[in-house]
């Protein structure tokens, strides 16, 4: 799996980066395209801390019922997750963000994209959940 480059490797530069900067950072937006469209879903078990990053694909089905209070700290991102049982994420406001604050009850064949957050130094310290896709719809 390709990790995205550091937020300031791309903006050094700017607004004028080099044209190693800026066709290693396209390169690298593409890979991550690449995965997302066309990489296999794995499995993986759910658990209080479910490590999303350091999985071979940026697709992924979480399996069984077990509760969710951290994605980890293996930051690559974004990542799909579809679920194949109902389960809780349960927000933080620092280490993983749930859309409006509060607690993510998810239910089987829900969907949703999380991507690792960043401090504004550029450090990762947490996971954000972007968008949310009931199985029934919203």
């Amino acid at each position: 799996m390709t990790q995205l480059a550091a937020r300031t490797g791309v903006s050094d530069t700017y607004p004028n980066p080099s044209n190693a900067t800026a066709k290693a950072a396209l390169a690298a937006m593409w890979d991550v395209i690449n995965e997302m469209s066309q990489a296999a879903e794995i499995d993986l078990a759910s658990a209080a801390t479910c490590n999303i990053g350091g999985q071979a694909s940026r697709k992924l089905r979480i399996t069984g019922t077990t509760g969710i209070t951290s994605f980890g700290t293996t930051y690559t991102g974004p990542i799909m997750l579809r679920f194949g049982g109902a389960l809780t994420i349960t927000h933080h406001a620092t280490t993983l963000i749930c859309p409006g604050g509060v607690n993510l009850a998810v239910a089987a064949g829900d969907m949703l994209m999380a991507t690792p957050k960043c401090t504004t130094s550029g450090t990762f310290d947490g996971w954000i959940i972007l968008s949310y896709l009931p199985v029934g719809g919203l």
